[in-house]
């Protein structure tokens, strides 16, 4: 539920509006048996991690959607794999991401993305183009 996606978000953020999102995009079912590794059988699981499949991926769509319409902000990393891995596709899109802002402050606040400008700190109006996304 989108609603319910954007309520987190405005939750998380406090009210701002990051200038840089990175989503760790996982199929929940691989996700889940990983959280339930992770804390062990006797550690009771976070709410959630009680939703079911159905819930879990309906939340993963409504943040993938947000990258979609947010290219500007959200980079999608996918989660697949080792922790080393995940760790290596999160470095690249944060050095991606910082190499765009200097070459953008170069150029006095202009960064491309896609066909279309977003200026530093702002959100773009122009209409939303699919999210950048690290394999």
């Amino acid at each position: 539920d989108m609603a319910f996606i954007k309520l987190l978000e405005q939750i998380a953020c406090a009210g701002t509006i990051p200038d840089f999102t990175i989503i760790i995009d996982l199929d929940p079912e691989e996700g889940m048996a990983r959280a339930r590794k992770r804390r062990g059988e006797k550690v009771e699981p976070d709410r959630f991690e009680k939703d079911d499949l159905k819930d879990q991926e309906s939340r993963r769509q409504g943040f993938l959607q947000i990258a979609r319409e947010e290219p500007e902000r959200c980079v999608v990393v996918s989660g697949k794999g080792t922790e080393k891995q995940v760790h290596a596709r999160i470095c690249l899109a944060i050095k991606g991401r910082l190499e765009e802002l200097i070459v953008a402050r170069r150029l006095g606040g202009e960064m491309e993305f896609g066909k279309k400008t977003a200026f530093k700190s702002k959100r773009a109006a122009a209409k939303r183009l699919p999210a950048k996304q690290t394999k």
